[in-house]
């Protein structure tokens, strides 16, 4: 089987800098904790080969894929999730209830580069009656850079009807625990763009895919790059 180069992102001499310190070789690592009175939770992670492009530098993709995998483990700490792909706590189930992430900004100032070791923190907020606010970041580990922040935002929804649905008081009270009394990370973007405007091809990702494990009803990225 012969394979294109070129169409597959083969890293060449007109990409990479032969004079570039090569990262070091760290076994992948993910170390969490819960920090600051068990109100934040922290991952420390390194960023491996599979998720760098020919630039060696971390994708909106892999961003995004530790975004999810940080706020699915600190949830899964905190007893609101249980059941595998489930997403949901034991009275979630009940109710046949599952997570949505119904928007996410992010700010990115740099992008993580091959064998950076970073470190993802964040924390939940209420959001509204029916909704809850997961902010985060993440930094360079050996830096303190912070690279890129983010506040998503989070809906429960029936799995059998497919609409969303009020808090059950059994769970809300289980996210009062986890509450933590500060403002979104990033602000809130309450633009609107319709399908004529020039400049929305500027600001359109192709490559991202919605998750099985957390399905997304709509992104919207903002990149300070």
């Amino acid at each position: 089987m012969k394979v294109n180069s070129k169409k597959v992102g083969a890293m060449d001499g007109s990409i990479v800098d032969p004079n570039k310190e090569s990262p070091n070789m760290v076994s992948d690592l993910r170390v969490e904790r819960m920090i600051q009175d068990d109100s934040i939770f922290q991952e420390i992670f390194c960023i491996r080969l599979c998720e760098v492009g020919p630039d060696q530098t971390a994708s909106i993709e892999t961003l995004m894929n530790h975004l999810q995998e940080t706020t699915a483990n600190h949830m899964k700490k905190r007893g609101l999730m249980h059941d595998g792909f489930g997403l949901g706590s034991e009275e979630m189930s009940k109710h046949n209830l599952t997570w949505v992430m119904a928007k996410i900004q992010m700010v990115v100032d740099r992008y993580p580069i091959w064998g950076d070791i970073v470190q993802m923190e964040t924390w939940k907020a209420a959001h509204r009656k029916n909704g809850l606010c997961s902010n985060m970041t993440l930094h360079d580990c050996k830096t303190g850079e912070i690279l890129v922040r983010a506040s998503s935002y989070w809906v429960m929804m029936n799995t059998k009807t497919r609409k969303l649905s009020k808090f059950p008081n059994e769970v809300r009270a289980k996210l009062e625990q986890i509450y933590v009394n500060k403002p979104p990370l990033v602000e809130r973007d309450t633009r609107t763009w319709s399908r004529s405007e020039e400049k929305i091809n500027e600001n359109i990702c192709k490559v991202l895919k919605v998750s099985r494990v957390l399905s997304t009803l709509k992104f919207c990225i903002l990149l300070n790059c």
